[in-house]
């Protein structure tokens, strides 16, 4: 039964392979005549030689092709740029420094339900836990200006500038 089984599936197998196919024959190939001897491929002759080669293409003057050779010359082509004159120190401006700022970060808020609704601001500067209300200074350096329910409005003491520091 298995026998019977597996050749009717290789008889399957052959069909489906076969059933698109077409048959093609070659056309019949030429024979030489039998007076001509055979023929046999030669070196090529010098004139073949010549046009294999391109006498248009002119070879790179001064310049190779490896990347990773700098040559100091370079082509001008006739051009040059005017090159711009070199500024007087004194005639530049002169830029505050920026001065870097302490660590500060606003972690959170408390208060509000006190008696005078004042907020107290809990900041970190540095490695130090400070709690902070309107009207105090923070590291020396920072003048808290209001504290809200959200936020935190400091003037940095060194360059005058105003920061607001808020719950993420």
């Amino acid at each position: 039964m298995r026998e019977r089984t597996l050749a009717w599936l290789v008889i399957a197998i052959a069909a489906t392979s076969v059933a698109g196919c077409e048959r093609v024959t070659p056309p019949a190939a030429a024979r030489p005549a039998a007076s001509a001897p055979p023929r046999t491929r030669g070196a090529p002759s010098m004139a073949q030689i010549k046009d294999w080669t391109n006498p248009k293409r002119v070879a790179p003057t001064g310049r190779g092709r490896n990347p990773f050779k700098f040559d100091s010359e370079v082509r001008s082509d006739g051009r040059s740029a005017p090159i711009a004159p070199d500024a007087a120190v004194d005639s530049l401006p002169e830029l505050p420094l920026p001065v870097p700022g302490a660590d500060l970060r606003l972690i959170g808020i408390a208060g509000g339900d006190s008696p005078d609704g004042r907020f107290t601001a809990i900041v970190t500067v540095g490695n130090d836990l400070v709690f902070a209300r309107a009207g105090d200074t923070i590291a020396s350096r920072y003048h808290v200006v209001a504290v809200s329910e959200d936020a935190l409005d400091v003037i940095d003491a060194v360059g005058n500038q105003p920061r607001r520091l808020s719950l993420r």
